[in-house]
């Protein structure tokens, strides 16, 4: 990679996790509105706790080269009794405010940058707070 090259991919990660913070905040706000109605709850800085269960928000870049992109990948982290991390869910916000999923090995679109232009609570229950669950549940199973 040349220097404009990296310089771009930087610049692409920088608003990437702004748009990260933007839907981070969000969930934070909502689940400190909720006074606990969701069953979640916030436990310190942008850590939750669901089921006794307590998760945090890691993010880190991510290279797609199928566009010569960058995204910031919002880890959701679960932390076993016994210190070991188990990454559950991952979210992959792109500088626009898109937000993928990978399936497989292809990004999927889960939230349009229209949906985060106008996040409301029921998106952000649905598209985020939802499979965060699911995937809690189901690693719990296991």
């Amino acid at each position: 990679m040349d220097f404009h090259a990296i310089a771009k991919v930087t610049q692409d990660y920088k608003q990437a996790c702004e748009q990260k913070s933007v839907l981070v905040d969000y969930l934070l706000k909502l689940i400190d509105n909720s006074k606990g109605k969701l069953g979640i709850e916030r436990v310190k800085g942008e850590a939750i706790k669901i089921m006794d269960c307590e998760l945090t928000f890691l993010h880190r870049p991510v290279f797609n080269p199928q566009n010569d992109d960058c995204y910031c990948a919002l880890d959701v982290v679960f932390t076993k009794k016994n210190d070991v991390d188990i990454t559950i869910n991952t979210f992959y916000v792109h500088r626009y405010g898109i937000v993928f999923i990978k399936s497989a090995e292809e990004y999927e679109t889960w939230l349009t940058d229209r949906e985060m232009d106008l996040l409301s609570d029921s998106t952000v229950r649905d598209k985020l707070l939802s499979p965060i669950v699911s995937a809690l549940l189901k690693h719990l199973e296991n």
